[in-house]
This record gives C-alpha cells, structure tokens and sequence, in this order.
C-alpha cells in the first residue's frame, strides 16, 4: 500500500458473531333394590322425579377463563448494535418495567406475532426490519435509538444525532488543532478518493485559516505550502501505512491531527501516540491514549434522552423525535484548557447558526 497522492489543491504538503381395573357390582345392587320395591300399582303418578345431582353440572374447567396478557417492554439490540447502549439501558428499563407492573426481556429480534401485549418497543441501531416491525405493530410504541434516516411517526419515536455536515466538522476540528497548537503545526488524516474526506479537508483547512488568518510559522520546518499537512490513507491501511503517515507528520513537526471516522483505530493511534502527536477524534478516547487525546468531537449521548423520554412514552405514546447535538466530549485539560474550549464552543454555536461559512458546500459526514 503506498499514501496516494493530494488532491489538486495544496498537492505538496498531502500524502495519501397399568389400566385401572373397576368391579362392577350394579347386577348385585339393582337385584337387592328390586326385592323391596313395592308393586307398580302403589307407586303414584305423580310421584317427583329426583332432583339432579351436582355431577350433572357442567362447569368450565379453570384454564378456560379469560385472563388479561401482562404486557412487556422490550429492548431490541441485534448483533451490531452497541453493547454500550444496550448495557446502560438494561437496568433502567427493567426496573421501569417493574414500577408499571410490566414485564421486561432484551432480545437480538422480534416478530410482530410477539407484540400484541407490548406497549414499547425500544431499538438500537441498527435493525433493518424495524420498518415493517413498526407497520406490522399499530398497537405497540417504538423508540428507535441512533437511526439518522428516521423521522417519527404515530408509533415511532426517534432519538438521532442531529447530523453536522462535513464540512463544519473539519472546521471545528481545524479551528481546535489550530488553537492549541504552536506555530500553526497541525495536519488532517482522511480516506483516500473519498469526497466526503475531501470536504473534511477543505473545511478543516478553512477552520485553521479562520483561526490564525495566514498561519505562517516563525521556526523551522517549512512545508513549501505551509499548514496544515493532509494525509490520505485507504480503508484497507495496515502498520506500514502507519508507520508512513507518523513519519510524514513528525519530519514536518505537526502538533496535533484529526482523524475522518472511516480511517481512524488504534493502530493508527498508537503509532501517532508514539511520535508525540496529539488526536482530535470522533470516539470516546482509547484509555491507553489518553494522554494524547485532546478531545473528541462527538454526539450527546442518549441515554439521558431515553430516561426522559420513556416514561412520558408509557404514559402518552404520541411520536417524538429528539436530535442530539455536536459536543467537545472526553477533553484532556492538559491539552485543551476550559479556556480555550469555550472559545471554540462560542465559534461552533455561530457556525451551526449560520454566522461563519465554511468555504464549502456542506456534504453529509460518513
């Protein structure tokens, strides 16, 4: 594998789970009984018939009677959904199960055949059959949880992130590399021939010049295009090819990088960690990184949005939809101090607000 070339612009500071036996003694009895019965001329006419014997009565036996279904809350987290999620939620819906007289079980799926008594189905992505789970289930709620393309309905909720456009996530984390980094040292990692990895670029490119203007740096090295510096590395990168890329950016002398999502893991990490080159990421930080971790650029968790949500659901199951916002998250105060954040927490709110352009027309981020 080799790091391909830049793209055409600032193309020299780029590198790309046994019977029972009955006696019958009727003859014998019948036989004793007509020996004392009196003549048939002296038995009356209208003599009363005997009454029925309880034996006659017929009665339903006990496991006809109707009984109402207890109802259960179910969490649907199949093979690829987050384990973090499911493990946090677990405990909080069982016990809310409890308090409504409810019962609660977690499965990998569910058929719409198992949902007649259920009144709240909640779904970690992703489940592809949740469509027509929902179609099929009138009577049943459903909370789907981190499905971007959804949009509630009469018995669909959702809880997504409200999706920031590439572009002003390079522009955040350019803005950010920028701030902490002296001499304007910084540089972005991307997926090669990828344009949302391009537009990453260009925005975190504009997110450094928003920050110094001309970024030009008082002590050697000097890149012939000056920072920040771009790699591209494939999909199918291995340790070689990040041995290359922390080579490239230590000769260069950059301070602090951001990783596009598609490229980024621990390989990579380690290998940065290890030449002394600070991570903006879009994870929470790796423990054995965490050192080198300025902060991560990532989603609210919605957990929270779950425990608020899902009572009023039981209660009035009407469909809502909650989108969570963009947030610096794991922050390392060594690296980025409070100052310094809230600096680029004021810049992100007249961003989303339409205040600052980014310089390129907005692609959705992978």
């Amino acid at each position: 594998m080799s790091i391909k070339p830049s793209s055409p612009f600032f193309s020299t500071n780029r590198l790309r789970v046994t019977p029972i036996l009955v006696v019958l003694v009727i003859g014998l009895v019948g036989f004793a009984g007509a020996c004392s019965s009196p003549p048939a001329s002296e038995i009356p006419t209208n003599a009363p018939q005997s009454e029925p014997t309880q034996t006659a009565t017929q009665t339903a036996p006990a496991t006809q009677t109707p009984t109402t279904a207890v109802g259960t809350i179910y969490l649907v987290a199949g093979p690829d959904a987050d384990p973090a999620i499911a493990a946090e939620l677990q405990p909080f819906l069982q016990e809310l199960a409890s308090t409504q007289d409810l019962r609660f079980q977690i499965r990998e799926e569910l058929s719409a055949s198992e949902l007649a008594a259920a009144p709240l189905v909640v779904v970690i992505a992703p489940y592809p059959d949740l469509p027509e789970l929902v179609s099929a289930s009138p009577q049943t709620h459903f909370l789907a949880i981190n499905f971007p393309d959804f949009e509630s309905g009469a018995n669909l909720s959702v809880i997504k992130p409200n999706t920031v456009p590439a572009d002003q996530i390079g522009f955040i984390a350019g803005f950010m590399a920028a701030t902490i980094s002296a001499d304007w040292r910084v540089g972005v990692i991307t997926e090669v021939d990828s344009d949302v990895g391009e537009t990453i670029s260009v925005g975190f490119m504009n997110g450094v010049y928003y920050m110094c203007g001309l970024c030009r740096s008082v002590y050697p090295p000097f890149p012939s295009a000056g920072y920040p510096l771009y790699v591209e590395l494939p999909l199918e990168a291995g340790q070689a090819d990040w041995d290359l890329t922390a080579n490239y950016l230590e000769v260069w002398d950059v301070q602090t990088v951001y990783i596009q999502p598609t490229v980024a893991g621990k390989g990579l990490y380690g290998v940065l960690a290890e030449a002394g080159i600070n991570i903006i990421g879009s994870t929470s930080a790796p423990q054995e990184f965490r050192d080198n971790w300025v902060a991560s650029l990532q989603y609210a968790d919605p957990i929270g949005a779950v425990h608020d949500l899902v009572p009023e659901l039981l209660a009035n199951p009407d469909g809502q939809e909650v989108q969570l916002p963009l947030l610096i998250t794991d922050v390392n105060p060594n690296l980025l101090s409070l100052g310094r954040q809230q600096s680029v927490e004021e810049m992100m709110v007249d961003l989303f607000d339409g205040f600052i352009g980014t310089g390129v027309e907005s692609t959705a981020i992978e």
